[in-house]
């Protein structure tokens, strides 16, 4: 019982330690695709050093490693439409829009695998399209938050949820730093030539935006992603489900401890509903 309670303690660590990780977003003036080819550059090695003392890290078949790493091309797309997103809106409106991995991932699964899906998917749905409303409505789009911000949320939303899919099956074969690090790959072989393309692989122009850089990749992918993946295989699903309910509610705590976000009443409802909404349909 302790062990598990010290498990769901170091999960609310990790959370915090991704919600610090979108905030660093904010505070460098790198190109959003830079911002995440860097991302996964610099986690390429950390990732290798730990992989490599691992024997079954030799053994993963090439189609497996290449099928990760077109995992990591959607991945990359999650993070790019993250970065994009974080430039125009606020810290609690991207963690609420993607805590709705649910509604993307029960109809995927069900066309994919065939999953059941109960009648309380399509009650917290209805619940959860309120929140959203409610949300949109209340934001005060011509400030922190706005409505263009909020899309690219949820296409991040989108590409994470299908990512998953993806690896869906090999998870289960292989442990979360091995594929954390053939998904990184993969993702800088896709942003690599798309940043150079559109951004010109943009540098990150101090010392300052190299080290705010350098923290979005040790904390976002390195200690956050890698650290709760890892304490998902723990926890129990109810313990899952009270955290993507609590993520918002702690960036809304970091927004506004470190940047000064505030949300009006509109939204704080719209808030509210939509975690409800997404409880009843996680049941």
């Amino acid at each position: 019982m302790k062990r598990s309670y010290g498990y769901l303690a170091s999960a609310v660590i990790a959370e915090g330690i991704i919600g610090y990780a979108t905030i660093l977003v904010k505070l460098t003036d790198t190109p959003p695709i830079s911002i995440a080819f860097w991302r996964m550059a610099l986690a390429i090695p950390v990732f290798l050093i730990l992989c490599l003392p691992k024997p079954s890290f030799r053994k993963i078949p090439l189609k497996h490693i290449v099928l990760i790493m077109l995992a990591g091309i959607f991945f990359a797309l999650d993070v790019f439409m993250m970065n994009t997103s974080l430039k125009h809106t606020s810290i609690a409106h991207f963690h609420l829009i993607t805590s709705l991995v649910c509604f993307i991932m029960i109809p995927l699964g069900y066309f994919l695998y065939k999953t059941k899906v109960s009648k309380m998917f399509f009650v917290g749905t209805f619940v959860a399209t309120v929140g959203i409303v409610l949300l949109l409505e209340g934001g005060d789009h011509g400030g922190v938050a706005t409505l263009h911000g909020d899309l690219f949320a949820f296409g991040s939303l989108v590409f994470y949820s299908i990512f998953l899919m993806m690896i869906h099956s090999l998870r289960k074969k292989y442990d979360t730093l091995e594929i954390m690090f053939y998904t990184c790959c993969g993702a800088c072989l896709f942003l690599l030539p798309v940043s150079y393309l559109s951004e010109g692989l943009a540098l990150p122009k101090s010392p300052y935006d190299w080290m705010i850089v350098g923290l979005i990749a040790l904390f976002g992918q390195v200690f956050g992603q890698g650290f709760f993946s890892f304490l998902l295989g723990r926890l129990s699903q109810l313990a899952i489900s009270l955290l993507i309910l609590a993520s918002p509610v702690i960036s809304v705590v970091l927004g506004y401890l470190i940047l000064g976000e505030k949300i009006g009443w509109v939204e704080f409802i719209g808030i509210l509903v939509i975690l409800s909404g997404v409880y009843f349909a996680r049941k």
